[in-house]
């Protein structure tokens, strides 16, 4: 939402606004882009095993669904 609200603005422009840190803010922009079967399979608990929370936002995930799918174990 703070990204959504601020389109002018740089992510450490608002993270330091925020009081945010902005590794952790590019980290969970990247959330919003994956694949809505993948947050599907994560809800319902059908991920990979290895797929945990730090693995999850411990890598640079591409925007590209397949690639996601791939990168995350999903195929």
């Amino acid at each position: 939402q703070l990204v959504a609200a601020n389109p002018d603005k740089s992510m450490a422009t608002i993270a330091k606004t925020e009081g945010r840190c902005r590794a952790r803010l590019t980290q969970l922009l990247g959330l919003a882009c994956l694949a809505p079967d993948i947050v599907s399979a994560i809800v319902e608990g059908r991920q990979p095993l290895s797929l945990t929370a730090r693995a999850l936002t411990g890598i640079e995930l591409p925007l590209a669904w397949s690639e996601q799918r791939t990168v995350l174990g999903f195929s």
